[in-house]
């Protein structure tokens, strides 16, 4: 399933972060549609990051975000039944 990461003119995004937090395997690829830059941050840097206590809270966030999405994708839930 292809998605967008980012609309137009929204700020770069993190990607990456819930194999390293989570120490799972990785679920996806990223492509790049034009060139850019990549900054890895190894897990020792992110550990660092992560006793910020708004920028934890930021990542954390969009860890829970993210893991919600990847479960209801990988588990399709159906919708409310139409009674005919």
């Amino acid at each position: 399933m292809s998605r967008w990461l980012t609309e137009p003119d929204a700020p770069p995004p993190l990607v990456g972060e819930m194999a390293c937090l989570s120490g799972v395997a990785r679920l996806a690829d990223i492509v790049a549609l034009e060139d850019g830059e990549v900054w890895e941050m190894r897990r020792n840097v992110l550990d660092c990051v992560m006793r910020s206590p708004v920028l934890r809270g930021r990542i954390e966030k969009m860890f829970r975000e993210r893991t919600l999405d990847a479960v209801l994708r990988r588990h399709r839930i159906p919708g409310p039944r139409r009674h005919r």
